[in-house]
């Protein structure tokens, strides 16, 4: 029987509140064609019960049978009891037909099986279902095509693709379609995947999830500096990730091949779900170099810190619950994740509402009715039998798979509102013994109807070789019985909280789709079971209401008694660990998975994040869904904002504290994080443990399982970020806000010089032109139209010069406009020699940074009057060390003193004078600075002019024996760098900015911004009398920037002086340095020994002959170098290693 305080209600009065009418209004309801709604909700409930029980005639059932089936399904549904899933209320009894929530396709690793799985999406989705998939299948970015000889776009390209499907499908006028999209930990594009959602304006209906194996994350617990291996689903070959690489156009070529690693046979299932395992050591040259599980790992926390993405899914974990082993393999989950399913798999939801089985609610003798909530159990299992049955399924293959192992999932809702009324708190020890205890009840009870169905109906087709037959020994009418859905609308409709999680807000403003028309007042609902509670205890006022319309929680409402405090907590009172406890007692007695939301406040640090993602694995989750409150600018649920409200925004969402008690009102979870300062040692509070003795089990065991991230995530701010786990999060969260002024961009004059380029794009030729100041070099405005492009695009891309205009004018730099539109992805590619070009914005950073490197490369005015030879950009492997244009462009632009300068800047390369390139010139030149030394002072030294010719052999700038066998990136020190900043610091203070002057002007206004201490650079005033000195720090910074560094000490000994002198003639910078370190040795001759032996290591790399894995970044633009034609190439520039 249901509950005496919720008493059912006749057939034709069923008790609706106004947001649930509006939500079946708006999504249920038949309509006809003017939009206007032509069934009440009393015909909807009756039209899905006479469905469902038509199916009893099936099964032997007469006329009169089926009636009284259908009366019982009907007062099932209209007393608030159980729901099904939308699909069920939307079609059942309609043309439609189709009755399933979720569904999961394969996508195999073929062009017809990819746009098959499209094709099959739309058509699901057409019906309202949701899709899940796993891309891990498909092989990597730029993998070997057999049939046409080419090259693989990868699973993200085509990952576009179905996103684009969903976009154009708007499911029966209600919704558009929901997915989720999971990939292998161990994929070669997992980095593309783990960011593909940092722009959340893409996949904007996916959610995503990482599919982690036992074996991952054991390795990573055990060490997590490990290397990070990944495998081609291809082939099997494995691969560790450099760090050097572009996550938006890097491919399996620029990976680095390993083969110490366990075999796998090419072609079985294994090369995609089995993570490759290391049995030895990768080189010693490469550590430190290729990405580690802790990179991975902090990657996976930093982006579900900041956007809510991506979930953890364990797979091993589910698959050893398959309750169909012999059948497949489960590689994906519905949308929501509470359901693993096989491909063409669907499963069929209903959830009961336990909040209406408290009798004597909210008093001292509240408890359940356990014989009302069987019945409805029993009664719900055999309506989502039926509901198997009933369905007509959009695929054969999908009604075939689904027939034969009948899963349905048959979950809970309201069981926060069951909590309130039995007067027990959440976030409590008794609140996660009561959820097994209803979790235990609900799985026991749909299994004993499940074997009575069977008996009576037959067991599904695949029981024979199931776990029920094989482990069980039992008869089972479904594979998977029990589950726990999210249960958004359908809990509206019922009255109820959603799912297992808390009451987000005791009273709300819930955003409903598209049910609430322009100046209609937004739904804002308080929970009737407080209203009920507070009138009786005499506090109910409209103060109180609006308050917690406000707020959403009772914990700063003073005038609220503290016990009703304790019981009526919401999402953001309690801690993340009282979330993730409840998740797990609820897994244990579930056939399938939970979903469930962690909540965290909004000022939760990524520490705080990777404790539950530890906790999960460790309590034997199947999944774990994170989200910090505020990460997005839209919500489905916020709360109606005031000044005291926003006011506590930085200490916790919604104004609230993280209370976290326990049963007794002790303290059990999350400290308040503020910028305060608090007490250190054992006088703080543990954020992620309770802080009382009767609490101390779930402090012990997060300290077992994450002692690191467990010690930052309780640490005050001032400390935390000392931790290593939670310091490159940690310090960029804690840092206090301050105003920034508003930038007014400038005018611009009538008449200014512009630069025309011309780029191929996916669109067709783009035509761009650059507005640049003469006098500063700066660019002013952007502008850029395409040929062919269409109204579409060129209004796109009118909008992107737009913005860039603006940002240009308002003081910024085109180089971060570059940075931010390179690499942006679309469904339309194009290869060009420059690269590959992924969009339209991808197009427009290609042609500006060309334009960037002209404009370094030739200076303003040899580009204006064309003295340049433009061709020189496409060969970018010979570097420009000499020609006249050069010379008499330095001449010409600066005012050089009689004799030049000798150790040109980096924007106007050293080249010899017009006419006299062909002869050398052995008189000294004479510093800049001799004319200004003082009293005492001696000029720099400086170098006569390089005789060597350009280079042309070899990469293009570089000599050598090639028998370098393994590169390593380096980069320069910050102590190295602001050393040498700061030694620079004297001479740009007394000397112009001429051409050649030895302050490099990047680090000299770094040096002036970062160092607090004016004293220091006057403490170091003597060493640009010590002209080595500053030489080698300065040579020190060029070779860091290097993407080479020793690696083979014999090789650098054969590399040879003259290699070095080779060098020097083709990098301006290294010329100055040895010039100063040994002045007096002619070209060719032994260098001494102030030569760092790493230069000579530099001039002895040669990438040709070890192409395969030398070289991990260009020379010339640090972009990424793939193996083409037997050579090291960039994408970005061209460069070439021959």
């Amino acid at each position: 029987m249901l509950s005496s305080s919720h008493a059912r209600a006749p057939a034709d009065d069923i008790r609706l509140t106004e947001n649930a009418r509006k939500v079946l209004e708006a999504r249920y309801l038949k309509k006809n064609e003017a939009g206007e709604c032509i069934e009440t909700p009393a015909d909807l409930f009756r039209r899905v019960a006479r469905c469902v029980a038509d199916v009893e005639l099936r099964y032997g059932a007469c006329e009169s049978d089926r009636q009284l089936w259908e009366n019982r399904y009907y007062r099932l549904m209209t007393t608030g009891a159980f729901m099904p899933n939308s699909p069920t209320l939307m079609n059942a009894g309609r043309e439609m037909g189709m009755l399933s929530a979720c569904f999961v396709l394969p996508v195999r690793d073929s062009i017809n099986d990819i746009f098959d799985s499209i094709k099959h999406t739309a058509l699901i989705q057409k019906a309202g279902g949701g899709t899940g998939f796993a891309f891990d299948e498909l092989r990597p970015t730029g993998d070997y095509i057999a049939s046409s000889g080419g090259t693989t776009s990868g699973p993200i390209s085509f990952w576009r693709a179905f996103s684009e499907a969903t976009n154009a499908i708007q499911q029966g006028a209600f919704r558009r379609g929901a997915n989720m999209g999971m990939m292998y930990v161990h994929h070669p594009d997992i980095l593309k995947f783990l960011h593909a959602k940092q722009d959340l304006n893409q996949f904007t209906n996916y959610n995503i999830s990482v599919k982690m194996t036992d074996a991952w994350m054991d390795e990573f617990l055990a060490d997590p500096d490990s290397p990070h291996v990944c495998r081609n689903p291809r082939t099997g070959q494995a691969y560790l990730l450099p760090r050097e690489l572009d996550i938006w156009k890097y491919d399996v070529r620029s990976l680095i091949e390993i083969d110490c690693v366990e075999p796998v046979e090419k072609g079985s299932r294994e090369t995609y779900y089995d993570t490759p395992l290391l049995v030895g050591d990768i080189p010693e040259e490469l550590r430190g170099k290729v990405y580690t599980k802790r990179d991975i790992w902090n990657i996976i926390i930093q982006n579900a810190w900041q956007t809510g993405e991506p979930g953890v899914v364990f797979m091993d974990r589910i698959n050893e619950n398959n309750p169909t082993p012999h059948v497949g393999r489960i590689e994906a989950t519905n949308p929501c994740g509470e359901q693993p399913l096989l491909p063409y798999e669907a499963c069929n939801l209903g959830s009961i509402n336990l909040g209406l089985f408290i009798l004597d609610a909210c008093t001292p003798e509240a408890r359940v009715d356990w014989d009302g909530l069987r019945d409805a159990i029993h009664l719900s299992t055999r309506y989502l039998d039926n509901v198997i049955d009933a369905n007509n399924y959009p695929l054969p293959e999908i009604d075939a798979v689904c027939k034969a192992n009948r899963k349905i999932g048959l979950g809970v809702m309201g069981f926060a509102d069951a909590l309130y009324r039995l007067n027990v708190a959440y976030n409590s020890d008794e609140g996660v013994r009561w959820g097994e205890r209803f979790g235990q009840f609900v799985n026991d009870e749909a299994h004993n109807c499940c074997e009575q169905l069977a008996r009576e109906r037959g067991c599904f087709a695949n029981w024979k070789g199931s776990i029920w037959d094989t482990r069980h020994h039992r008869p089972m009418r479904n594979a998977c019985c029990t589950t726990v859905a999210p249960t958004g609308t359908i809990s509206i409709i019922a009255n109820c909280s959603g799912g297992i999680e808390p009451m987000f807000s005791l009273a709300f403003i819930r955003n409903v789709l598209r049910g609430q028309k322009q100046g209609e007042k937004p739904l804002i609902e308080v929970n009737e079971t407080f209203r009920e509670v507070a009138r009786r205890r005499g506090i109910l006022s409209d103060e109180l209401l609006e308050r917690l319309a406000t707020e959403g929680t009772l914990a700063h409402i003073d005038e609220v008694p503290e016990d009703l405090k304790r019981v009526f907590v919401c999402a953001h009172d309690i801690t993340p660990e009282w979330h993730m406890q409840m998740q797990a007692a609820f897994q244990r007695h579930n056939d399938s998975s939970i979903s469930k939301t962690i909540n965290f406040p909004h000022s939760a640090t990524p520490a705080q994040v990777e404790v539950i993602y530890r906790l999960a694995y460790e309590l034997r989750c199947k999944g774990v869904t994170v989200y910090r409150d505020g990460c997005r600018s839209h919500q489905p649920m916020a709360l109606k904002k005031s000044d005291e409200a926003t006011k506590r925004q930085s200490d916790g969402v919604n104004g609230t504290e993280p209370r976290g008690q326990g049963e007794d009102g002790t303290q059990a979870g999350t400290a308040r994080a503020t910028n305060e300062e608090q007490p250190t040692g054992e006088d703080v509070t543990s954020a992620v443990a309770p802080a009382e003795p009767g609490q101390g089990r779930m402090r012990e065991f997060l300290q077992t399982i994450a002692p690191d991230a467990a010690r930052a995530a309780s640490e005050p701010a001032a400390t935390r970020a000392s931790f290593p786990s939670a310091s490159p999060f940690a310090a960029s969260c804690l840092r206090p806000s301050v105003p920034v002024p508003i930038i007014e961009p400038i005018d611009l004059p009538e008449i200014l010089s512009s630069f025309r380029m011309r780029q191929m794009t996916p669109f067709g030729n783009m035509h761009i032109h650059v507005t640049v100041d003469p006098r500063s070099g700066r660019e002013l405005e952007v502008f850029a139209q395409l040929g062919k492009g269409g109204d579409v695009a060129n209004s796109d891309l009118e909008a992107i010069c737009r913005m860039i205009s603006l940002w240009l004018r308002s003081g910024g730099g085109l180089n971060l406009v570059v940075k931010q539109l390179a690499g942006i992805g679309s469904s339309l590619q194009i290869p060009t020699k420059a690269g590959r070009i992924m969009s339209l914005g991808d197009g427009l950073a290609c042609a500006l940074k060309r334009f960037t490197r002209a404009k370094e490369q030739f200076g303003l005015r040899g580009l204006l009057l064309g003295e340049v030879d433009l061709s020189e950009l496409d060969r970018p492997a010979e570097y420009t060390a000499g020609g006249p244009q050069a010379e008499t462009r330095v001449r010409s632009e600066t005012p050089a003193p009689a004799r030049g300068p000798s150790s040109p800047s980096p924007a106007f390369p050293r080249e010899a004078p017009s006419g006299a390139s062909s002869k050398p010139n052995n008189a000294p030149a004479v510093s800049n600075r001799a004319a200004d030394t003082g009293p005492g002072q001696e000029p720099l030294p400086t170098s006569p002019p390089s005789q060597l010719p350009t280079p042309r052999g070899g990469n293009g700038r570089r000599e050598g024996n090639g028998s370098h066998a393994a590169p390593v990136a380096r980069g320069a020190s910050a102590t190295e760098a602001c050393a040498s900043a700061v030694a620079a610091l004297p001479r740009a203070a007394a000397e112009p900015r001429v051409a050649g002057s030895w302050c490099h002007s990047d680090l000299v206004r770094l040096a002036r911004a970062d160092i607090a201490e004016p004293a220091a650079g006057l403490r170091l005033e003597a060493q640009y009398l010590a002209p080595e000195a500053t030489a080698a720090a300065d040579l020190e910074i060029t070779l860091g920037r290097d993407a080479v560094i020793e690696a083979n000490a014999a090789a650098d000994a054969d590399a040879g002086d003259a290699a070095v002198s080779v060098l020097a003639a083709a990098d301006p910078e290294v010329e100055t340095a040895v010039a100063v370190l040994a002045p007096d040795t002619p070209a060719g001759d032994v260098l001494p020994t102030s030569v760092p032996s790493r230069l000579r290591a530099r001039a002895a790399k040669h990438t040709h002959d070890v192409a395969a894995g030398y070289k991990l970044a260009c020379p010339e633009c640090g972009g990424t170098l793939a193996l083409q034609e037997g050579c090291r190439k960039c994408h970005a520039c061209g460069w070439a290693a021959c």
